[in-house]
């Protein structure tokens, strides 16, 4: 599942998309049915709008933890040709099968603590001991937020403009040690 945004300036009518593998998918894993042809995936597609284009996977074994895969997303505005098209091509990489603490209750690393958790975007980090960075990433593997720390006892974050959702958090310290744990944001009453 990827969202995009028409940013072009230009409106589509039935707009197409296909992904092309750059990496191979790991042992067990393959596209679903003519999920690498083009396919349809709105009847319209304005200048400002998002839509969202699905690809189905057979999975028959265990991803490997961590297994990341280079894509190419093309997106078109009528059946491929050389004539009266517009192509839009971006590459981008899928972790299959991220490593998250599945936990939702305070999150806590050796001498850190995040809570609330879950949080409608106000989150507080506790014991911070090294000048160090975080990291928010979403399902698809995309660092959507970070954020540089420096040692303190409480430490607030504001991830309000986060889309509510699942999120890896990771601490990285200036050392490279990392610690990564589930985050849950939610959409405040």
């Amino acid at each position: 599942r990827i969202e995009i945004t028409n940013l072009s300036g230009l409106d589509f009518a039935y707009p197409l998309a296909r992904i092309t593998l750059l990496d191979p998918l790991p042992s067990g894993v393959s596209f679903g049915t003519n999920q690498q042809d083009y396919q349809v995936f709105a009847s319209s597609w304005n200048h400002g709008n998002a839509e969202i284009i699905k690809f189905h996977f057979n999975v028959d074994e265990a991803i490997p933890l961590g297994y990341s895969v280079d894509f190419r997303l093309e997106v078109t505005n009528i059946t491929p040709s050389t004539v009266d098209t517009c192509t839009f091509t971006q590459n981008f990489s899928v972790n299959l099968n991220p490593d998250f603490n599945t936990s939702t209750k305070d999150l806590s690393f050796s001498s850190l603590l995040v809570y609330p958790n879950p949080s409608t975007g106000i989150i507080t980090l506790m014991d911070v001991n090294k000048k160090s960075e975080i990291q928010l990433t979403d399902l698809t593997g995309r660092i959507v937020f970070t954020k540089m720390v420096t040692p303190a006892s409480s430490t607030a974050v504001n991830l309000i403009d986060i889309t509510p959702g699942i999120y890896s958090m990771t601490l990285i310290s200036n050392s490279g040690s990392r610690k990564t744990a589930k985050l849950l944001l939610i959409t405040a009453n």
